[in-house]
């Protein structure tokens, strides 16, 4: 999987993977963090960037609120479009590139484990900085940069190029997916974000897969669109 390539086989073997799977790290850590960010935010009109099969749509609370998440697969939005289509729940193809919303349409922005899929930090946080209205809340949840190691570690056929890593995604002892993942640094993150006028306001690493591992391999962003941003391209 990267941020061009979302074919069927692809888009199968990830829903079977979150579908059939038991995953302690969105039960355990993930969705809380997401939860506790709406309940702080307390949005009207959330977008989910990169929303998969809709499975966090069913793992947060929408009462009162319109939530819409976009994906460039649609065979993944077609099967969340059967899982989870319920008032106030919509779902739609688009990519982080190219967001199909006009401005400032959300009160708040979230995106799963995209980022580093994404080649093109400016671009993204360009288009989800247009569509976050001024005062409106953001969060990220992606690879953790200081732990590429442990990234690495559970892939075989690896290919790297700079901050390009490519590889066979292995789990439970079979290959799940190839991935293309981008580790660009915290920094470089955190400076595209600025720079498309969203203000980083907390930075959290978190997730050990085991207790004598360096670093926590997954990293949370949250922040702000301020008042006076106006962004374009």
């Amino acid at each position: 999987m990267n941020d061009h390539t979302f074919d069927e086989q692809t888009a199968r073997g990830w829903i079977r993977g979150i579908e059939q799977g038991n995953s302690q790290v969105r039960e355990q850590d993930i969705y809380p963090r997401l939860r506790a960010w709406l309940e702080r935010a307390a949005p009207t009109r959330i977008l989910e960037i990169g929303c998969g099969q809709g499975v966090c749509s069913a793992k947060i609370d929408l009462s009162g609120r319109i939530y819409i998440g976009v994906d460039p697969s649609p065979f993944l939005i077609d099967r969340a479009r059967e899982l989870y289509t319920t008032a106030g729940r919509e779902f739609a193809v688009g990519n982080a590139y190219e967001l199909p919303f006009s401005e400032k349409q959300f009160d708040a922005v979230f995106s799963v484990m995209v980022w580093h899929l994404l080649s093109d930090l400016p671009k993204a946080a360009f288009e989800m900085c247009r569509v976050l209205k001024p005062g409106g809340h953001f969060l990220i949840v992606t690879a953790n940069p200081g732990a590429r190691s442990d990234w690495e570690a559970i892939y075989l056929n690896q290919k790297i190029d700079g901050r390009r890593f490519e590889g066979d995604l292995v789990l439970d002892g079979k290959i799940f997916d190839h991935d293309v993942l981008y580790f660009h640094t915290q920094l470089e993150i955190e400076s595209a974000l600025n720079r498309a006028g969203l203000q980083v306001d907390t930075v959290e690493p978190f997730r050990k897969s085991k207790p004598d591992q360096a670093q926590e391999y997954l990293i949370s962003m949250q922040g702000t669109r301020p008042a006076s941003t106006d962004s374009s391209l």
